[in-house]
């Protein structure tokens, strides 16, 4: 049988003649030279004439691109029977005698990987339906990409259908690694204010236990108390009687407190003469150590002269204060 092949190949339109014994041996010849089969019209059910028209047809066909113009002589129209042809029953499935090519799988499944990418890409927030939608669009996109790769057709819907669908994998990773970037932020955080709250509560715990012990440790030695306060309005008939070492140690304790009980007050001291000077005398000093310092009136300067370091004496005088070194007494007189 004759038939007329029409389709394409590399984006140029064939029409071309195949002797086959059926239709589905004419595809299949057509598809062996490349051809992407649109249509297939029956001509005759004669042998193939000579040699030279049936050897490759398809071939010498592809040369030339198809032209709207009158048929040539010998290749009736559809459903029309020509001179010299035996009358044969034309079955028109789709109409003038053509069998229509369904959609080619490359094409359907970039599609539907567009579409199932697309909707994934919607429907991200919803994961138990975008991710089986992803899934589903990146295996049809990369079968059709595929397919069509083998069949030497256009493979460029699959490949968009597959980079659509891997848009909400991109998504979720993006979510994850931000999500990943708060936790970390927020878990530091709560670790740094979790150390500065542990190290405040062990300082307080130091100061608490530092104070629990200093309350409950008696003292070795306590200071010494200052005596009581003298009498009020001393004067030189009526000194405030002392110890010089009572007077040092209140001086050693708190100088404050022992200048606002005996400072420019008369005091009666007595003590032993540790120095003599040419117009004073030290009372219970020890070196490095205070002492009281005499300081004695003109008319005493000559009964000085009989005293002796060592000797237990009695001075009467007004408190001048204390100082580094010892502690004052002014306009003394000796008593005995």
């Amino acid at each position: 049988m004759i038939w007329e092949i029409r389709g394409t190949r590399n984006g140029k339109t064939i029409r071309a003649k195949v002797a086959a014994s059926s239709e589905e041996s004419a595809r299949a010849k057509a598809h062996a030279s490349g051809v992407e089969v649109t249509a297939v019209l029956i001509m005759s059910d004669q042998a193939a004439a000579p040699a030279t028209a049936s050897a490759s047809p398809i071939a010498a066909a592809s040369a030339a691109p198809e032209q709207d113009a009158a048929p040539s002589p010998g290749m009736p129209d559809a459903g029309e029977q020509s001179p010299g042809y035996a009358a044969q029953p034309i079955s028109y499935a789709h109409g003038a005698g053509l069998t229509q090519q369904p959609i080619s799988a490359p094409f359907g499944l970039g599609l539907a990987s567009v579409i199932c990418g697309g909707v994934g890409s919607i429907l991200f927030c919803i994961w138990p339906v975008a991710i089986p939608l992803a899934i589903a669009g990146i295996t049809t996109g990369i079968i059709g990409w595929v397919l069509a790769r083998k069949r030497q057709a256009k493979h460029l819907l699959p490949m968009i259908g597959t980079f659509v669908s891997v848009i909400p994998f991109v998504i979720y990773g993006v979510l994850a690694i931000g999500l990943a970037s708060v936790f970390h932020s927020a878990s530091k955080a709560a670790a740094l204010a979790a150390q500065r709250a542990a190290a405040q509560t062990q300082a307080q715990a130091n100061a608490a236990q530092s104070q629990a012990v200093a309350i409950s440790r008696p003292h070795a030695n306590p200071p010494p108390q200052p005596p009581a306060p003298p009498a009020p309005d001393p004067t030189i008939e009526n000194p405030i009687s002392i110890a010089a070492d009572d007077l040092i140690s209140a001086y050693n304790a708190n100088p404050v407190a022992a200048d606002a009980m005996y400072k420019n007050h008369w005091l009666k001291v007595d003590g032993t003469i540790t120095q003599i000077h040419r117009a004073s005398i030290t009372l219970n000093g020890v070196e490095k150590q205070r002492g009281v310092q005499c300081t004695l009136t003109s008319g005493n300067l000559t009964a000085s002269m009989a005293l002796q370091t060592g000797q237990p004496t009695v001075v009467r005088g007004r408190c001048a204060g204390g100082s580094p070194r010892s502690v004052n007494l002014r306009e003394v007189t000796i008593a005995k």
